[in-house]
């Protein structure tokens, strides 16, 4: 999710979960490459793990090159983007193109996995614009895997590189759950993941049961609440967080740990990932409205703003701050 997961976004995550994988926007492998490369663009906190690295790009060095420097960062897992169907991946030949040409994959994840003791995955589509037949992504997963790459995060609708938005691209195209039920079946030696369309719990459950992984993207940035309890329903352990205050606590806190570690702030990165902390809750369309003016306003520090809506959600709707189990209509 290009410029959603970044640190700050990551940290929520975590603050939430402290079982479950989070994922980085995608990262470009030729950037990463540059003489100019900052390390401190891609900080890893040292409570994310497990997190994956995901890379866009189509040259086997420049990946290869990238997955090792990443790899040294501390990052869990690499992941390679072969769904992405912006304009700008198509200029650049990878995401969603690169499926169309499964045999260059074998080749990138090959090299990639020379230089990697981590695991490296591929997260892809079901095809590409009239490239959209069943035995067309069977043929990429087949080539790929033999790569030594085990481990498919699916995208379960396909991708159409010109005339849809990349936002349109989530929606339009129809979601073929059955088609990566079928892959798990042709593949029993494969680790699949689904995605795309889970919003609830019951998708996650149904999922799950059949031996699935599940992949959760733009539902953790609409409302990041939902993920308060994954780790009792899912993991069997504790909960982090039992309410709203704590977490816009810890994440304060954590906002401050970084900006020390990157060595500056940036006060609408840090509030961008908690803008829907109270999607559906009373008094949220005055909280987003409030919450945007504060953090516009220069003199007042992120910390300083999340104290300023604390004290603003008090009044408002102290129920949805302080309690996580009585959710208001």
């Amino acid at each position: 999710m290009i410029d959603v997961s970044t640190v700050y976004f990551r940290q929520l995550m975590r603050i939430l979960s402290k079982n479950t994988k989070i994922y980085t926007e995608m990262l470009s492998a030729a950037n990463i490459c540059k003489p100019s490369f900052d390390p401190k663009a891609f900080y890893v906190h040292p409570n994310e793990p497990p997190i994956i690295a995901q890379l866009g790009g189509s040259d086997p060095t420049s990946l290869s090159k990238s997955s090792e420097i990443l790899q040294s960062f501390g990052y869990s897992e690499i992941n390679l983007n072969c769904g992405c169907p912006s304009c700008k991946v198509k200029e650049g030949s990878f995401g969603a193109c690169l499926m169309l040409n499964p045999e260059h994959v074998r080749q990138i994840c090959h090299e990639m996995k020379k230089v990697l003791s981590i695991p490296l995955t591929v997260k892809c589509r079901l095809g590409v614009d009239n490239h959209d037949s069943y035995e067309n992504v069977f043929e990429f997963i087949d080539v790929v895997n033999r790569s030594g790459v085990n481990e498919f995060i699916i995208h379960a609708r396909k991708a159409f590189l010109s005339g849809l938005s990349p936002a349109e691209n989530r929606t339009v195209p129809p979601l073929k759950y059955d088609w990566v039920y079928r892959l798990q079946k042709d593949f029993p030696g494969i680790r699949f993941h689904i995605n795309g369309g889970i919003v609830n719990h019951t998708q996650i459950e149904e999922n799950l049961d059949r031996g699935l992984g599940v992949m959760i993207g733009r539902l953790s940035y609409e409302d990041p609440w939902f993920f308060r309890n994954i780790d009792s329903l899912y993991f069997g352990s504790d909960d982090l967080i039992h309410s709203r205050r704590e977490l816009l606590e810890c994440y304060t806190s954590a906002c401050e740990e970084i900006q020390v570690q990157v060595g500056k702030a940036n006060k609408s990165l840090m509030s961008k990932p908690i803008i829907n902390l109270f999607k559906g809750q009373r008094g949220n369309s005055i909280y987003r409205a409030e919450f945007n003016k504060l953090t516009q306003d220069r003199k007042l520090t992120f910390t300083e703003t999340i104290g300023r809506v604390i004290e603003m959600m008090e009044i408002l709707n102290p129920e949805s701050l302080n309690n996580s189990l009585k959710e208001e209509e």
